[in-house]
This record gives structure tokens, C-alpha cells and sequence, in this order.
């Protein structure tokens, strides 16, 4: 069917030229595995020490970030605790006690004295 030949309204699309390919393949190119791994991990941390706070083992933690798709080896999990918590207090950025409001660290969640609700009036 020639353009004069196409009812009135009709488009016909036509191919895609270099450039508009070229920007399609880049459009669809997703991050780098680690990179969606460091933003998920970032995304849960506040729960993580939420979690950690109380008082759920390490263990646990790392079962149920597999179970949701973030598969971490122990050393690993413990150097991206590391990394986010420095990176949180560089930025001011600090996960809270829900009971008291203080900020916790990593090492502050598993202290006893934010391991449960009951020390917290």
C-alpha cells in the first residue's frame, strides 16, 4: 500500500533510525548485579538494624534477605553493615530506636538495653 493508498489516520511506523536504536539499547540496559545489590541492601539496612535490635541472629537476617532475592555471604554481609553505617554517619543519616528515638549503630542494635521492647518505657 503506497502513502497515497493509506486511509486517512493511519500511521505507519516506520524503522527506527541508528541513533533511535542505539538510545532503545541503552534505555534497556539494566545496572550492574552488585549495584542493584548495594541498592537493595541500602534500602533494607534500616531494617536490618531494626531487626538486629531485636536481637534476631545474624543467621535469620541473611535467610530472609535470600528468601527476598539478596543472596549475601556472611563476611560480605558484615562489610556492607560496615560500609552503609559509616556511609549513614558521614551524611547525618542515622536509623533510630522506634521506642526511644535514640540512634542506633550496628553495634548499638544488639546491645541488650534495645533488644526489646519491655526496656523501653
Amino acid at each position: 500500500m503506497s502513502p497515497k493508498d493509506t486511509p486517512v489516520g493511519i500511521i505507519i511506523p516506520q524503522p527506527p533510525d541508528e541513533d533511535e536504536k542505539l538510545r532503545n539499547l541503552l534505555d534497556e540496559l539494566q545496572p550492574a548485579h552488585s549495584k542493584r545489590r548495594n541498592e537493595r541492601f541500602i534500602k533494607a539496612y534500616p531494617s536490618i538494624v531494626l531487626a538486629k535490635a531485636r536481637d534476631v541472629s545474624t543467621k535469620d537476617i541473611l535467610d530472609t534477605l535470600e528468601r527476598g532475592g539478596l543472596k549475601l555471604h556472611p563476611q560480605k554481609f558484615r562489610e556492607m553493615m560496615k560500609e552503609e553505617e559509616k556511609r549513614r554517619a558521614e551524611h547525618g543519616d542515622s536509623v533510630c530506636c522506634a521506642h526511644c528515638g535514640q540512634a542506633l549503630s550496628v553495634s548499638q542494635a544488639a546491645d541488650s538495653s534495645h533488644a526489646g521492647k519491655e526496656n523501653h518505657g
